[in-house]
């Protein structure tokens, strides 16, 4: 899976095809770097976390880059077994920070998600 954000506009792709695009997601100002990034929580008005509502699956190959990837390149990405590794967030710092209850995978077969029978 790969999901493209930019001022609120959005795209999500599943193995390299384009599945569903939008807008208004999130807010339309830039995020700017220097805070902490969190995967699959919801954040309180108060800043702690609703424990209940985190996260629960199975999660590999989590990257970040600083600039939208085109549909080429995402569709190439798609069909390799290659590592991508994000500019702004790796899968390796994921792996070695993620915590709660995350089963972090190993990469895999390269098997299309459409195909696997775990979704």
């Amino acid at each position: 899976m790969a999901f493209t954000w930019s001022l609120g506009n959005y795209s999500a792709y599943l193995d390299g095809a384009l599945i569903h695009t939008g807008n208004g997601l999130g807010s339309p100002i830039p995020i700017t770097g220097g805070g902490t990034f969190h995967i699959g929580q919801k954040l309180r008005n108060d800043g702690t976390y609703y424990g209940s509502k985190s996260f629960q699956g199975k999660l590999s190959q989590f990257n970040v880059w600083n600039e939208i990837l085109t549909s080429d390149e995402i569709k190439s990405m798609s069909k390799s077994c290659y590592n991508n590794v994000g500019n702004v967030l790796d899968w390796s710092t994921v792996v070695d920070a993620a915590h709660g209850a995350v089963n972090k995978e190993k990469p895999g077969d390269c098997e299309a998600l459409r195909n696997s029978k775990e979704i």
